[in-house]
């Protein structure tokens, strides 16, 4: 899917309470999707399950969010599995009202069984209900924002030209969205040029209009994400004279710090040796 694919909703916390250990049939992670990477055919879920009751009574949808999943496992509503989750996946699971029931509904994680002796097992359920105290949380919702709205997909593209303007002398606002571009000369026919991205973080760069490719080179809050420090614009993609290099940077990443340099054989090779 691409986009938005449903209503945007105002959220409530739900209290969920310490979970308990009940104990269940087994399930077959493969039974409700199949393939699953490092799932075998015949992995079947512990007996016993973490467990929650959600009293539930209102005609909204619920919304159940795992940060960080202390192992792999099914999620279980009312005994019929709604997600599958790897361990350290974070996601949300929606659950409509056609997946609730009215009232009282028992949520559960079971485990996928790969551990050693029985007793090594349930300690290891233990933990990780212990684990999900501070891993999952059910949020309810209290208002469709978008009852009455239309909404429509974006094509990804770039700005058309007059939305650009002048950019600030002063910092940008971090934190947002921003597309950046220049032009550069370029006289030596022949030679690909190479873009360092010092100051930016994360997103795709164009030149002439042709797609260039993607980088992460920072988090949002400037981290550094090695290995990648570069992109080179191919000499396939330039033309002798004037060149435009557009810049998008998904947290605001500012281009002021970047240069561009003319790619060397030395230089290529020692790229390719760094990959």
């Amino acid at each position: 899917r691409k986009g938005l694919c449903s209503g945007l909703w105002e959220v409530s916390q739900l209290k969920m309470g310490k979970p308990k250990l009940v104990e269940g049939a087994p399930k077959w992670p493969l039974a409700f999707r199949a393939p699953i990477f490092g799932v075998r055919e015949d992995d079947q879920t512990h007996p016993r399950r973490v467990s929650w009751t959600i009293s539930h009574r209102r005609k909204s949808p619920l919304f159940l969010v795992i940060d960080g999943a202390p192992a792999r496992g099914l999620v279980l509503l009312n005994d019929e599995p709604i997600g599958y989750v790897d361990m350290g996946e974070r996601t949300t699971i929606v659950l409509d009202t056609e997946t609730l029931k009215r009232g009282n509904n028992t949520l559960e994680f079971a485990v996928i069984h790969e551990f050693g002796d029985e007793q090594e097992a349930e300690k290891s359920i233990a933990d990780v209900a212990e684990a999900m105290l501070g891993s999952l949380s059910v949020w309810e919702g209290t208002n469709d924002l978008t009852a009455k709205a239309t909404w429509a997909f974006a094509k990804w593209e770039q700005p058309i030209p007059t939305a650009f303007e002048p950019a600030p002398k002063g910092p940008p606002q971090p934190g947002i969205p921003t597309w950046w571009k220049t032009t550069f000369q370029r006289s030596d026919a022949g030679d690909s040029v190479v873009l360092h991205l010092a100051g930016l973080t994360k997103g795709f760069v164009y030149v002439n209009d042709q797609p260039v490719g993607r980088y992460f080179v920072a988090t949002a809050d400037g981290t550094p994400v090695p290995p990648m420090e570069t992109l080179v614009l191919h000499a396939s993609l330039l033309v002798e004279g004037e060149n435009e290099l557009v810049i998008f940077d998904e947290h605001g990443g500012n281009p002021n710090k970047c240069k561009l340099v003319l790619e060397t054989p030395d230089d290529a090779i020692v790229a390719g040796v760094e990959r």
